[in-house]
């Protein structure tokens, strides 16, 4: 089962020196320039002056985010100069090393390896100790800062790189947080823990079994007046128990805690918080300048609250995919053909029969509680964008993007959780087929307006692939999917403009589900499905089976086998004049085979082979056909 992920805030900081704007020099320039930068750096983190290692280590988090600063952090092995730092007496040092380390350490998860490399965890591991022999009583609030912030790193650090995830298993670092978090009343340090332990545990099982011993203390954050605490308890027990979860007796109040965090309208609440974001980062700047802005204002309290409160229902919709999956594989979409092909017609058209979807298999436990806690509609409504005036406020300064950004997020979350609950939830638990036509209709909409966001547009088109599937096969669903040609040609020229492939491939098997359900109509005499199923399977073919891209044009393939399959679809086939179009794509699949074999993964080439032979018997049925 795929785990749930606390969402990390990734957000790169003001550029100090202005290196994003360093047009209208040179490469070797910019480099010799951003060289000098980092030797100065390194200058500061070996000064024997406090001021200049906070200096060198602010520095350094700030400008980590730059790719090409990033590169030279790591081949200049500036991880050895600062990493010393955390155990350095200056409280002020540690804090501003510690923060550098998180900063680097959230890039990728090649920096955080690397920097496990370079030798990160040694200091780390004595920085903990050094805390391990304090008793917690006599740490003051300074202390729990920089306490906090170590927490925050080694999190990063165990996400990101296996090597760190093993060492933290060997050292002691476990039990000291176990301890803590019998021990603190600090809500941030112990969603620190938390989420530490939920990336320690993963796939993890000597981790888990330690932390299922003290299940007593975590069960007491699952009622924590903090919601955040919630979520991340309940984040820890479903990393640990899995879909064993639902048979728990914990189960109702995760399922609460879910619900509670999914249903508030943080759209609404962005739209509050917006207009006391600050209208541009020069005005930012100006009001901090003039000390307008603290941390203890009612802007930042309310900024800061809105940004917690949409990760935490990005956690919470994650927790949820997952459950909804309920560790089983997904269903195979591939039926295995027998490798020699049969001279016999009946077995050709066996060959290419449409094939039918059943729901996976899930606890009627978990159908139970999301459909009495209406979880559904609550997913549906994070889908929503924000209102135009307010997305125009927000892109203009760093907090607002920030905000709009987390926002982003969210929406994308919920698509990939619908996706997920359209294998296991019938149509009549999404409303009905007119209902969820309904939300098709609201997915093509952001399909088209959303064309410049690709993650969003790529979770956005796999939605739109389920609930199209979930129409298309239900016994209502011919006589729902009332779409105009106008609507279809917007999500062809879709497919056509991104260069994405897998948003290609999700458009594909939306076209072509369509095409499967019109093609059952051609018997009825329909004229007006005929038309437009001849638009599609013209675009299946000239378009989606022509793609660079062999999974595409594999997919398109399927979808056009199961059009056809029917003999009744003969008139149509023909007149379309598709055998000779079928058999010159033949030609073009085999050389792109060839050229792109070495970069498919084995799935994927089992499934191209697949339908490489049911190419071949196709075409070879149709021939028959033909005389």
């Amino acid at each position: 089962m795929g785990k749930a992920r606390k969402t990390k805030s990734k957000t790169g900081r003001t550029d100090p020196v202005g290196l994003n704007g360093a047009n209208g020099h040179d490469e070797n320039t910019e480099v010799r320039s951003e060289e000098k930068i980092i030797s100065n750096i390194m200058e500061q983190l070996q000064s024997s002056n406090p001021e200049d290692k906070i200096c060198g280590c602010q520095s350094l988090g700030n400008l980590s985010s730059l790719e090409i600063i990033n590169k030279l952090i790591i081949n200049k092995r500036l991880i050895r100069a600062v990493a010393p730092l955390v155990v350095e007496k200056e409280e002020m040092v540690q804090l501003s090393a510690l923060g550098a380390l998180r900063n680097i350490s959230s890039i990728n998860p090649d920096t955080a390896e690397e920097m496990v490399n370079q030798d990160i965890m040694t200091p780390v591991e004595t920085f903990f100790s050094n805390y391990r022999s304090k008793h917690i009583e006599d740490l003051k609030d300074n202390d729990f800062e920089v306490l906090n912030e170590g927490l925050n790193l080694l999190w990063h650090l165990v996400e990101a790189s296996p090597t760190a995830s093993n060492l933290f298993k060997q050292s002691g670092i476990l039990e000291y947080c176990l301890s803590l978090l019998g021990e603190t009343t600090i809500p941030e340090l112990a969603a620190s823990i938390l989420n530490l332990l939920s990336s320690a545990t993963d796939q993890n099982k000597d981790v888990s079994e330690k932390i299922l011993s003290h299940q007593g203390v975590l069960e007491r954050y699952l009622v924590h007046p903090n919601q955040q605490l919630r979520i991340s308890s309940v984040l820890l027990f479903t990393t640990i128990l899995e879909e064993k979860v639902l048979e728990s007796n914990m189960c109702p109040k995760v399922f609460e805690i879910l619900a509670e965090s999914i249903k508030q309208d943080t759209r609404k609440l962005v739209c509050e918080v917006s207009s006391a974001v600050p209208e541009s980062d020069e005005t930012q700047m100006e009001m901090e300048i003039e000390g307008q802005r603290n941390e203890d204002s009612n802007d930042i309290k309310q900024f800061k609250e809105c940004l917690n409160n949409l990760r935490d229902q990005q956690t919470a919709i994650e927790i949820l995919a997952n459950l909804c999956s309920g560790g089983e594989d997904e269903n195979e979409q591939w039926e295995d053909e027998d490798e020699e092909e049969s001279d016999n017609g009946e077995d050709d058209v066996d060959a290419v029969e449409g094939k039918t979807e059943d729901l996976q298999v899930v606890n009627p436990v978990f159908v139970e509680a999301v459909m009495s806690l209406q979880l559904i509609q609550a997913l549906l409504d994070k889908a929503n964008s924000l209102p135009e005036n307010v997305q125009q406020i927000l892109q203009d300064s760093a907090k607002g993007k920030e905000l709009f950004k987390s926002h982003t997020n969210l929406r994308i979350r919920s698509f990939l959780c619908l996706s997920n609950m359209l294998t296991v939830l019938s149509v009549d638990d999404f409303g009905g087929a007119a209902a969820l036509f309904s939300t098709w209709n609201s997915l093509g909409t952001i399909l088209v307006q959303e064309k410049n966001d690709i993650q969003l547009l790529d979770a956005a088109s796999s939605c739109m692939r389920s609930v199209t599937n979930k129409i298309c096969t239900d016994k209502e669903g011919k006589n729902v999917m009332n779409i105009t040609q106008k609507e279809l040609e917007a999500i062809v020229e879709v497919g056509q403009s991104t260069q994405t492939s897998e948003i290609r491939m999700n458009i594909v098997n939306i076209i072509g589900d369509i095409s499967i359900l019109l093609s059952k109509t051609l018997g009825t005499g329909s004229q007006e499905g005929a038309e437009v199923f001849k638009i599609l399977v013209s675009w299946l073919v000239d378009g989606g089976c022509k793609d660079a891209d062999l999974r595409v044009v594999t997919e398109s393939l399927d979808k056009l086998f199961d059009a056809f399959s029917e003999d009744y679809t003969d008139n149509v086939f023909f007149s379309l004049n598709l055998l000779p179009k079928f058999k010159a794509i033949e030609n073009s699949f085999k050389i792109k085979l060839k050229m792109q074999k070495s970069e498919l993964s084995d799935d994927s080439l089992a499934i191209i082979s697949n339908v490489k032979l049911n190419l071949r018997r196709f075409i070879k049925y149709k021939e028959k056909r033909c005389k």
